[in-house]
């Protein structure tokens, strides 16, 4: 006697060779037309707006010349002789090579000789050294710097006698600041680079900043009524770009309309309604990446004493970048810098520049007051 089970898949077995039903055939036909309905409803539409897309597609005009028939384009006019050669040749990122233009202020008509260095210049260049570690240090001047600290950086730099440019686009460039204006521009142009403003102090490694094309950043207004995003405008103490980019071409073409007795109207406000004119060419950072704290206020409301002489702002927690010292408004705090004194104080200034200080400053600073004529 065979199991039960035997018998329930024998009966199984049975149940499955029965041809399906008529109306559960049914259902299944009705069940895949419903299936290739809701394709093609889904398909139809964008065939249809393919085609009519392709139909409106202008035809090509009548003598058109194909851009893969153009003859190649004219080279580029050759740099000046005084720029060297790009660092970097790489067109994707920005060269660790720092700018600095100086020593175009007229010493008179006999004097070929530069300044003395001050201590606070020679600390805000070694800020370079030391945090972005250069692959070169491009110093671009007229009148060559002297003096104890700038024996000390000298064999640091690639020294760039540039002429200073007494006009652009026809336009007179008598002020020695706009003339800074305007070689700065041309020698990221030429050779690309990180440009900074002699009071400028380097916080931390620009690393994270080279990936990109172009970067300024955000002055704010010193005006609180107006919105954090209107800002002042885009400082130029500070600018990061490879060489030749497009927007640096187009702020340099600006100065067809140079006005010298606006002061910021080219260095500040134009880089910012050419940022948004033109957002995919620069990448623009707020006012807390390089010049904070700013410099508005008076009295014990300054920023300026903020800095030099309280210890609430600390440079190394807020992540910027820079500090930007404003030096024709700091220069009380600034011209006073010793050695000894940065080394002693607690302010969130001189926290900041202990770092830069070396052995040899105490040696070079009293060589420094003698040659100013600085008694005890």
């Amino acid at each position: 006697m065979l199991p039960i089970w035997t018998s329930k898949v024998s009966n199984h077995v049975k149940n499955r060779s029965n041809p399906p039903s008529p109306l559960l055939s049914s259902i299944r036909m009705l069940n895949l037309r419903i299936l290739w309905l809701l394709l093609l409803g889904a398909f139809v539409p964008k065939l249809i707006y393919f085609l009519f897309s392709w139909s409106q597609s202008p035809s090509p005009p009548p003598f058109l010349v194909k851009p893969s028939k153009f003859l190649p384009p004219p080279p580029l006019p050759p740099s000046p002789s005084y720029y060297p050669p790009a660092k970097n040749d790489r067109s994707d990122a920005i060269p660790n090579v720092v700018h600095y233009v100086y020593g175009y202020k007229s010493q008179g008509v006999e004097e070929e000789e530069g300044e003395l260095l001050p201590y606070y210049s020679y600390l805000a260049i070694r800020s370079a050294i030391v945090n972005l570690q250069p692959d070169e240090i491009h110093f671009h001047y007229k009148y060559k710097p002297r003096g104890p600290f700038w024996d000390l950086l000298e064999p640091h730099l690639t020294l760039l006698e540039t002429p200073a440019p007494d006009e652009i686009y026809g336009r007179k460039l008598e002020h020695f600041a706009h003339k800074s204006d305007v070689i700065r521009l041309q020698a990221l142009q030429h050779t690309g680079g990180i440009y900074l403003d002699i009071d400028v102090f380097v916080t931390r490694s620009f690393a994270p900043l080279l990936p990109f094309h172009m970067v300024m950043a955000m002055e704010a207004s010193p005006n609180s009524d107006r919105p954090p995003l209107d800002p002042e405008g885009l400082c130029n103490a500070v600018i990061l770009s490879r060489k030749g980019e497009r927007f640096l071409e187009r702020w340099l073409e600006s100065y067809k309309d140079f006005d010298g007795g606006d002061w910021a109207g080219l260095s500040v406000r134009k880089p910012w309604a050419l940022a948004r004119r033109y957002p995919n060419e620069l990448t623009v950072l707020n006012e807390r990446a390089f010049f904070w704290p700013l410099w508005e206020g008076s009295g014990t409301e300054s920023r300026i004493r903020y800095v030099h002489e309280e210890s609430l702002h600390s440079f190394e927690q807020s992540g910027q970048f820079t500090y930007h010292a404003w030096e024709s408004l700091a220069m009380n705090y600034l011209g006073a810098l010793t050695p000894e004194s940065v080394r002693a104080s607690q302010s969130s200034f001189g926290k900041l520049v202990q770092a830069f200080v070396t052995d040899n400053d105490d040696v070079a600073y009293e060589k420094w007051r003698q040659l100013k004529g600085i008694g005890n």
